[in-house]
């Protein structure tokens, strides 16, 4: 949904319930509102996914207390959809608080973010932190996203924690995603397995006088993997002499 209809929701609600509902924070994508006792991070897009919409919903409902009920009531979507901006001149102004950018904790915590599938985008939550979402078009976007909504939650650098995400998916696609994962793990154990075997009859081959290109061309290798082979051999027969008595 339209960002500025979600915040102006929200700040009607504030406000039928007697709430303060301020903007606190603002970082590069996000920014952190404060609504009651409690901060929220909210993505600094144009369209909040839906998924995404729905946990900040969830997240700040306890402080709204009746005010949501009774915003849902009156039916005042039309009008917010017709005209966004006009809510927002009911949303309380604060000054942004800005980040101390110098400062730097020396612990580096590990936030781990649930990624769950909600149409086009991944909806983004973190579970140490209550409070902080936000969203991104692909897994590979999500650590970046992540961190930024942290960075402003928390006043602090990017480089200051770090970031897993947890995608959550349905139990089906997680049950063939881990078969696959043990079958791909099971053919690097094969593929060490027959390099070391190869190597082993590479030696034997050159032991028994072929030439270089001869057990190349045996075994399928080039000539310069097979004198690679001989090398180490060479290497290892060295060592062997200076450490026997």
């Amino acid at each position: 949904m339209k960002r500025a209809a979600f915040i102006w929701r929200i700040s009607q609600a504030a406000s039928a319930s007697g709430v303060v509902f301020v903007p606190e924070r603002r970082g590069v994508r996000h920014e952190v509102w404060r609504c009651g006792r409690l901060r929220v991070v909210i993505p600094r897009r144009r369209e909040i996914d839906e998924q995404a919409a729905l946990r900040i919903r969830a997240y700040v409902e306890p402080a709204l207390r009746e005010g949501w009920r009774t915003q849902a009531a009156r039916s005042d979507l039309g009008s917010a959809r017709s005209d966004p901006g006009a809510g927002r001149a009911h949303v309380a102004r604060a000054d942004f608080a800005w980040a101390d950018l110098a400062r730097v904790d020396f612990a580096r915590p590990t936030y781990r973010a649930i990624a769950e599938r909600s149409g086009d985008w991944w909806a983004l939550h973190v579970l140490e932190l209550p409070g902080v979402f936000t969203q991104a078009r692909r897994l590979d976007l999500a650590e970046g996203a992540v961190s930024d909504a942290i960075a402003a939650f928390l006043g602090t650098l990017p480089r200051a924690f770090d970031v897993e995400i947890l995608p959550s998916l349905p139990p089906e696609i997680e049950a063939r995603l881990e078969e696959v994962r043990a079958l791909r793990q099971e053919v690097e154990r094969m593929e060490r397995a027959a390099v070391d075997a190869t190597d082993r009859l590479a030696q034997v081959l050159l032991e028994r006088g072929l030439t270089v290109r001869d057990a190349g061309r045996l075994l399928g290798l080039s000539y310069q993997r097979v004198a690679q082979v001989a090398v180490s051999r060479r290497a290892t027969r060295g060592r062997t002499r200076r450490v026997a008595p």
